[in-house]
């Protein structure tokens, strides 16, 4: 018969022996109370900044004029808006109120979109590519074709310039009422 040995082991001595384990690994140990602490502080991600503009700060029209002057720019956004951190869409488990034993399967939820037309009174269900782009104007709807679309983008280039100066003097004080105009002196009025 093999005695039994009572062994007591206490709180502080299953730590030291768990910090060991996990410190020989490579990893990170902590108590509940500091996993508790820490995520009172949200934990802060950082971010690479992205640029919001990568071009030329032209002054005058460098396709005109000789003397004009093309600077490469790459302007950053100082702040980021904040938003609410993502959460996967999943829905648990449930039991169904209905019938019982009945369960309700859990799993990831997907986005899904069906396009319904009214054709003689009822409601049919149709693909998206059956369906035109059109617009309100008044109470009439305008369909408009992609080519059609096509024409009335307007196209653009993004870039900074500064077109030309003009003395102090030419400015017109009521353009400048209404607007937060500053110069490198103070501001101007």
């Amino acid at each position: 018969m093999i005695p039994k040995v009572k062994v007591a082991y206490s709180k502080a001595d299953n730590e030291k022996h768990f910090r060991g384990l996990v410190t020989s690994c490579d990893g990170t140990f902590a108590t509940m109370a500091e996993v508790v602490a820490s995520l009172e502080a949200p934990r802060v991600k950082k971010v690479r900044p992205v640029h919001s503009y990568k071009g030329y700060l032209t002054i005058g029209d460098i396709n005109k004029y000789d003397n004009a002057i093309a600077i490469d720019v790459e302007r950053y956004p100082r702040t980021k808006r904040a938003t609410a951190q993502s959460a996967s869409k999943y829905v648990a488990p449930q039991e169904s109120a209905g019938k019982k034993g009945e369960a309700i399967q859990g799993g990831n939820v997907t986005l899904q979109r069906t396009y319904k037309i009214k054709r003689d009174g009822e409601e049919v269900e149709v693909e998206k590519e059956e369906l035109e782009k059109a617009y309100l104007y008044g109470r009439t709807i305008v369909n408009i074709s992609d080519a059609d679309q096509d024409v009335t983008k307007l196209e653009t280039a993004a870039e900074l310039s500064i077109v030309g100066f003009v003395d102090k003097a030419g400015v017109l004080t009521s353009i400048l009422e209404y607007a937060d105009v500053r110069s490198l002196s103070g501001t101007w009025r």
